[in-house]
């Protein structure tokens, strides 16, 4: 039988981002929630989400990057709904042919890619960014530059 498939905790140990002691008190918080063991962490001060996101990337091998300072067109915003990228932490960054470039917190699972091909009609390729700015983008964008476009952000 193969190997079972080692848990982010232990992940995140391994590769020396927290102890095993706070990985451990973050499992305990987290009980019956339906938060993220890495949402915990952040909170509690034992991770960063710059660091999540360099975990993430290296892990997963998709690319990053940090959407401070990147001026962002407002024809590409209009490319997901509000709804959307307040749902999946995802806003688009970037066109390019038939391919959108989109922000994401954590990567989407396969059927959300889909979901954002076939409403946008383009190819996804996704870049992890730390989830402040994801959201910052999301408040920007969505609630300030597109007021018509509100969704109860």
């Amino acid at each position: 039988m193969g190997e079972k498939p080692k848990r982010v905790g232990d992940l995140l140990v391994e590769q020396g981002y927290v102890t095993r002691e706070r990985v451990e008190e973050a499992a305990r918080r987290q009980g019956s929630t339906q938060e993220k063991l890495c949402t915990i962490l952040i909170e509690m001060g034992s991770l960063t989400e710059r660091d999540l996101v360099h975990f993430v990337a290296n892990h997963l091998r998709v690319p990053h990057m940090d959407l401070d300072g990147y001026d962002l067109d407002i024809e590409v915003i209009k490319y997901i709904p509000p709804e959307f990228a307040k749902r999946y932490q995802v806003v688009p960054i970037d066109r390019m042919g038939g391919m959108l470039s989109v922000a994401v917190v954590y990567p989407m699972a396969p059927e959300v890619v889909r979901e954002l091909e076939n409403m946008t009609r383009l190819a996804i390729k996704q870049v992890v960014c730390p989830k402040g700015e994801v959201d910052r983008v999301i408040r920007h964008y969505y609630e300030m530059t597109l007021p018509g476009l509100r969704s109860g952000f």
